[in-house]
């Protein structure tokens, strides 16, 4: 009971912020099929819901007085539905997605995040010119977020992964029933 009740009441809270129509949130639910999300953005930092929605992506963080684009770093969580719930498929989908990027020319490492609470990670350093990402790959049920960091110089990238793991530490899954929070 006190479970559903703290949904509940974050649910509420959620649906409030987004009644005043506010562009840049401090965070924000994500949605698919059979899934939901509560998102925070780190301290400084807000959730764009807008920018990259035409892309299907309605997690983008970045800097609170700074623009998206430019020479701005960004995080966005972006999502893969797999064949199912299992981290077999996770992986193979880990697999292509990192064989994409070598095929394109990209350097592609593994990374360790090493302030990740409660989440299995795959975490790797892809970087091709003046383009630098850490590729977190989570999965929960059969869908696989991934959470990227990406900026154009390694030194905005070091700066970064504690905004990058804030945000996969405050990922806090829902369970859904009919497509309603449980």
């Amino acid at each position: 009971m006190k479970k559903k009740l703290i949904v509940s009441l974050s649910f509420i809270f959620v649906l409030s912020v987004f009644m005043f129509a506010q562009e840049k949130l401090a965070g924000g639910i994500l949605y698919g099929p059979n899934w939901a999300c509560m998102v925070s953005a780190p301290q400084g930092w807000s959730m764009d819901q807008e920018t990259l929605a035409h892309y299907g992506i309605y997690g983008l963080f970045y800097e609170d007085g700074k623009e998206f684009g430019g020479n701005t770093p960004i995080i966005y969580i972006n999502t893969q539905k797999l064949n199912d719930d299992s981290d077999t498929e996770l992986e193979k989908f880990i697999s292509f997605d990192t064989n994409s990027y070598k095929n394109n020319g990209h350097k592609v490492n593994e990374y360790q995040l090493k302030n990740i609470e409660k989440k299995k990670i795959f975490a790797y350093k892809i970087s091709k010119e003046n383009n630098y990402e850490i590729c977190a790959y989570t999965r929960y049920k059969d869908c696989c977020f991934l959470v990227i960091l990406t900026a154009h110089d390694e030194e905005s990238i070091t700066k970064n992964i504690s905004n990058l793991e804030f945000i996969i530490n405050h990922m806090a899954y829902m369970e859904l029933v009919n497509n309603k929070p449980n």
